[in-house]
């Protein structure tokens, strides 16, 4: 384990001054998080609007299925309720694992570059990961359209990637993160079918 979380820190300092003053700017912009809320709406509009969804996706599939608002809605509070629950299931790990974000790793102290600020106090495994994550696949999931998933999928590890880089998180918090907030999604996707397909044999 001693070896695992050597090799942790040592990846995180290399990608933490893997640096220049542009990228900075990028990485700082993209790890906020009111800079994705257009995106967020963007996607919520998508969910009522029956054309976007690719003929793979369930919706699609079930024939008898009428699409109205209602379909819809069930898109968006399982979206919203897969993200909650991910919220919450981050916290609850962090706050027991209580492993320090770089910033406040005292083995770390001066050799890493603080560009965006401390942040909280524990570090895994990263929420900001675990989310995009969950969302990308969640949506990606409804939607079943390639174009769509592989955006959004390089979306989440972007940000992911820059969580290290400003030394929020370490790799293995934001590689768990992206693990955690894929199962995550998946998991709630089965849940969505199911309550698809009874809402199909109740109002067919």
């Amino acid at each position: 384990m001693e070896k695992i979380i050597s090799f942790d820190k040592a990846l995180l300092l290399q990608i933490n001054h893997f640096c220049s003053p542009t990228i900075d700017v990028i990485m700082k912009f993209i790890s906020e998080i009111w800079v994705w809320i257009p995106l967020y709406l963007i996607v919520i509009f998508l969910l009522f609007r029956p054309g976007f969804y690719s003929g793979k996706s369930l919706i699609k599939l079930q024939e008898k299925l009428q699409f109205n608002w209602k379909v819809g809605l069930i898109g968006l509070l399982i979206v919203v309720a897969t993200f909650l629950l991910n919220e919450n299931i981050a916290s609850f790990v962090k706050d027991t694992t209580c492993r320090l974000r770089p910033s406040h790793d005292p083995s770390l102290e001066n050799a890493v570059r603080l560009i965006d600020g401390k942040g909280g106090l524990y570090s895994f495994y990263s929420a900001h990961a675990a989310n995009t994550m969950c969302f990308a696949v969640i949506t990606s999931l409804i939607f079943k359209r390639r174009l769509y998933t592989l955006l959004t999928l390089f979306w989440s590890v972007s940000i992911g990637y820059s969580r290290i880089y400003l030394a929020r998180h370490f790799p293995l918090d934001v590689l768990c993160g992206l693990a955690a907030g894929f199962i995550t999604a998946f998991l709630m996707y089965l849940l969505y079918s199911y309550i698809i397909k009874k809402y199909t044999k109740k109002f067919a």
